[in-house]
C-alpha cells in the first residue's frame, strides 16, 4: 500500500520537526559548563544539600520575612 505524497510529506516534516526540536533541546544545555556550580566537588554539594534538607526539615514554614526598603 503507498501513501499519498500530501501524506508522506505531512510524515517527512513532522520528522524534520521532531528531530530539530531535539537538538535544540539539547543544545541548551551548554550554558551550564561554565556555571559555577559546576566547579563545586561532591563533598561541597553534599554539605549544601544536607544544609538545604535541615531546614526544610526543622524550619518553621514563614519564619523568615521581608524587610521592605525605606
Amino acid at each position: 500500500m503507498s501513501m499519498r505524497p500530501s501524506a508522506l510529506l505531512r510524515a517527512f516534516t513532522g520528522g524534520l520537526l521532531l528531530a530539530s526540536a531535539v537538538a535544540a533541546h539539547a543544545s541548551n544545555c551548554g550554558f551550564l559548563s561554565d556555571t559555577p556550580t559546576s566547579y563545586l566537588h561532591q563533598r561541597d554539594i553534599d554539605s549544601l544539600l544536607k544544609a538545604a534538607n535541615t531546614a526544610l526539615d526543622t524550619k518553621r514554614d514563614g519564619a523568615w520575612q521581608f524587610q521592605k526598603q525605606k
